[in-house]
């Protein structure tokens, strides 16, 4: 038993790399330990968290927690890392080595969970508004730019001189801009679309003889169609710099019309003529009256004019309430026998 005792003594003091096993099984006890610690705090505090998120209706918490359990390994890691040089005698290069991998877990972590969260502001935007089409682009842009800047953080870490590196991107991106000025104008043109929103997908809009509705904003161009059917492209910076008529955000259309009966008509049917006319406007559950005059003796009537409007932004339901107060019109005059006039001319012959 004695020697035994002394042969598993000698053996806790053989050296390798200059530690010896009971180093090595102090080392593998403590990270053992460390582990069951950190995985045990890890898995209760993420239960928690999970029944928490299940009494909120955001999603957005169960991202949190998704990616907090996606970090507990790189953790684990990294402790692991930083704890080795201390307990155990290692070269001084695996000291280095160990403090760079720690740099490159840190850098590639956080630039994943922005990654991630980058592509959940995407997805909801687009979900939120299918037909704006800047944000996928841009959630790929802004991704590519982190990975860029992570990767300048991980070789400056390491040791090598980014400066030049830097300033080759510099030039390189002003030679970029410079080349791309129109591409990029119509890029940033559509950010100022998106955060200003003069208009939406859907909303009726006028750019000088142009006219359409808007069916979907890109990163470079939006798609309007015509009301003969066609589709018009138009650059972002031409919108943006345009003066843009936004029908969309129209709550009441405004129309106008005149109504002329013939000279015949008695003065008794002239005014039942503008009741008949004020009634059908009125009697629109989608209209309103704002003004009804007899206006004016024409050359071949009598003159009403009429303003009204109808409590919609759409033109094609306004339309229909000018149709349907149109027909109230005819149905009336042709209750009472009053003639719509045409031109006319009248000659008198002498004799």
């Amino acid at each position: 038993m004695l020697q035994m005792e002394i042969q598993l003594n000698e053996l806790m003091l053989l050296s390798f790399w200059g530690n010896t096993v009971q180093d090595y099984l102090i080392f593998a006890g403590i990270t053992l330990v460390v582990y069951l610690f950190f995985s045990i705090i890890i898995t209760f505090t993420m239960k928690r968290l999970a029944k928490m998120a299940k009494r909120t209706q955001t999603d957005l918490d169960d991202l949190i927690i998704k990616s907090l359990r996606r970090i507990k390994w790189p953790i684990f890691l990294i402790i692991l890392l930083a704890t080795t040089p201390v307990l155990l005698e290692v070269h001084e290069k695996i000291g280095i080595y160990a403090k760079f991998a720690i740099i490159i877990i840190i850098t590639y972590e956080a630039i994943r969970i922005s990654s991630t969260f980058i592509d959940y502001v995407t997805a909801k935007a687009i979900q939120k508004d299918g037909k704006n089409l800047i944000f996928k682009p841009f959630g790929t842009i802004l991704k590519i730019a982190f990975w860029l800047v992570g990767g300048v953080l991980i070789l400056g870490n390491l040791g090598y001189n980014v400066n030049s590196l830097i300033a080759g991107l510099g030039i390189g991106g002003i030679a970029i801009a410079l080349a791309l000025q129109n591409v990029l104008g119509d890029i940033f043109s559509s950010l100022s679309i998106y955060f200003d929103k003069p208009f939406k997908p859907g909303d009726f809009i006028a750019l000088g003889d142009k006219k359409g509705t808007v069916n979907s904003i890109g990163i470079k161009t939006t798609r309007l169609t015509s009301m003969d059917g066609e589709e018009l492209i138009v650059p972002n910076a031409t919108l943006v710099n345009s003066q843009v008529q936004n029908y969309g955000k129209v709550k009441k259309r405004r129309g106008t019309f005149n109504i002329g009966i013939t000279y015949e008509t008695s003065l008794a049917k002239v005014k039942k003529a503008k009741k008949i006319i004020a009634d059908s406007v009125k009697n629109c559950k989608d209209a309103e009256l704002d003004r009804l005059h007899f206006e004016e003796f024409g050359d071949s009537a009598l003159i009403f004019g009429i303003v009204f409007y109808a409590k919609t932004g759409e033109y094609s339901k306004f339309m229909d309430v000018k149709e349907k107060i149109n027909l109230s019109i005819m149905e009336g005059f042709e209750k009472e026998g009053i003639e719509f006039a045409y031109p006319t001319q009248t000659l008198f012959i002498k004799k």
